[in-house]
């Protein structure tokens, strides 16, 4: 059986990540979900990467949740006496620790847009396009939707959430969603040159700083300081600390 999730590591430093489903443009099941946790598990505990690409097989990223298992996922969560947080089984992409260099081209649909969304950086094809389509199957967005009020602010982000607008590649990297666009043969090569330029810092230090910028996300001034502290901290006791960087260290 083909994997539905596979790991690369096409130079020193550097995972490519692929949703390997195209026959149903990587629609993930949860399978697919459960081998993605861990393949995330995997990349994190490989201290020599710094970055990750991922990206999707065939003509699409991510259509979203495989509508065959639909029904019997909103079975089990009737079930449930307390809900489960959403998207607790497709944070995957948010908890690896590495960068993470999304490269998508056609369908970013659903569950998948909410993939997308969780890289660091993400870049797209000149075809590629953007769809929630939960409240259109009668369900509440997740992730995606966290991430898109945050960068695309509300207004934007309820025409895509609430009215399933369609966002295309250009558009999208106008309002913010994404940083780059480029085109299908240059997509993942693209993306690959950025991760190894990401790959070329010691990648405890890559880990640590992405970790103090996630932080600041959510967090108030004063934690985000602390956490500069301890990582600090750990670094003094690190045999990498000794490598000094062009621009050094404040």
């Amino acid at each position: 059986m083909t994997a539905s999730v596979l790991l690369e590591r096409p130079v020193a430093g550097v995972a490519i990540v692929t949703l390997n489903r195209p026959s149903t443009l990587n629609a993930f099941t949860q399978d697919m979900l459960q081998e993605l946790a861990r393949v995330a598990s995997e990349v994190n505990e490989d201290t020599s990467l710094g970055a990750v690409v991922l990206t999707g097989a065939g003509r699409a990223f991510c259509a979203g949740r495989d509508r065959n298992e639909l029904q019997a996922v909103g079975a089990r969560e009737a079930r449930r006496l307390v809900p489960e947080p959403g998207s607790s089984e497709s944070s995957s992409i948010r908890a690896m620790e590495p960068v993470v260099i999304a490269a998508a081209r056609g369908a970013s649909v659903g569950g998948g847009l909410g993939l997308f969304m969780q890289a660091d950086i993400r870049l797209a094809s000149d075809d590629a396009y953007f769809v929630d389509g939960h409240v259109a199957n009668a369900m509440i967005p997740s992730s995606e939707a966290w991430y898109l009020a945050r960068r695309v602010g509300m207004a934007r982000a309820l025409e895509i959430c609430v009215l399933g607008r369609r966002v295309s590649a250009h558009e999208a990297l106008k309002w913010g969603m994404i940083d780059r666009v480029t085109t299908g043969d240059r997509l993942v090569p693209d993306a690959l040159e950025l991760a190894e330029e990401f790959a070329g810092v010691p990648p405890e230090l890559a880990r640590h700083t992405k970790a103090v910028l996630r932080r600041s996300e959510s967090h108030p001034y004063e934690p985000s300081m602390e956490l500069v502290g301890l990582l600090r901290a750990l670094r003094r006791r690190s045999a990498d600390h000794a490598k000094v960087l062009p621009g050094g260290e404040e």
